[in-house]
């Protein structure tokens, strides 16, 4: 397969062991999705030769956030939608953490492909608008930063 590779060519294993061989696949040159290939890999030895088979999954999750930033309401409360943008393959993994003046609910680890994260302000009297803190998300999709703001007078 022209999306396959291997690290070395060639290969010795002394009998009665066994031999470990890395391959590569270059995922921008290979079929997205699940790939299952009855005939791979040829391998050939001084014992014969053997076709190898492969399957591999090469769909990555892909984050996204609802907004590039929160304005809370007057109740100083918002929400925040993160997903799974890539349909197929893996389920989005990763954490939400926020910083300043602001909490996250559910915070910490997360695994789902759709999931409403529930912000409010720790801060319980009227601001006149500013930065609130931020929600930090890490994941197996990607990394999103989103500044969360207090209203202003324009804002309500």
């Amino acid at each position: 397969m022209p999306w396959l590779s291997v690290s070395k060519a060639y290969f010795g294993c002394p009998p009665g062991n066994v031999t470990q061989i890395k391959i590569q696949m270059r995922t921008t040159a290979s079929p997205g999705g699940l790939i299952s290939q009855i005939q791979a890999l040829l391998v050939e030895s001084r014992s014969g030769r053997q076709i190898v088979g492969l399957q591999a999954d090469n769909t990555s999750p892909v984050l996204t956030v609802s907004s590039d930033m929160l304005i809370l309401g007057n109740s100083g409360k918002g929400t925040l939608v993160i997903q799974n943008a890539n349909r197929g393959g893996k389920m989005l993994e990763g954490t939400i953490e926020t910083t300043g003046l602001i909490v996250a609910e559910p915070a910490g680890s997360f695994r789902s492909n759709h999931l409403i994260v529930a912000i409010k302000s720790t801060f319980r009297g009227w601001l006149r608008g500013g930065d609130a803190g931020q929600v930090v998300i890490k994941s197996n999709g990607g990394n999103e930063t989103i500044p969360v703001r207090h209203p202003s007078r324009e804002d309500v």
